[in-house]
């Protein structure tokens, strides 16, 4: 839906959504700002972290955080940097 720098904006907004019938989750990431290594471009990483909200049978909205697993080629492992 886009992007806000405040955590609890986007829980707002996404409780609106919700709340509104026009999602059933709702799920927020994340992200650093970042460049493209070809171009410098300016873009957005996901950092890992993230909450799902949803609509408990009462009617609430509740938050669950999560960890993403991170890219398979930042894992430590034989040959990797750190592993």
């Amino acid at each position: 839906m886009g992007i806000t720098d405040d955590r609890g904006r986007a829980m707002h907004a996404g409780e609106e959504s919700l709340g509104s019938g026009q999602a059933a989750v709702v799920i927020i990431e994340a992200v650093r700002p970042a460049m493209l290594p070809r171009t410098l471009d300016p873009c957005y990483v996901q950092t890992g972290v993230g909450w799902r909200g949803r609509r408990s049978p009462g009617g609430e909205v509740t938050w669950d955080r999560f960890f993403a697993p991170g890219d398979p080629v930042d894992v430590p492992g034989p040959g990797r940097m750190g592993g």
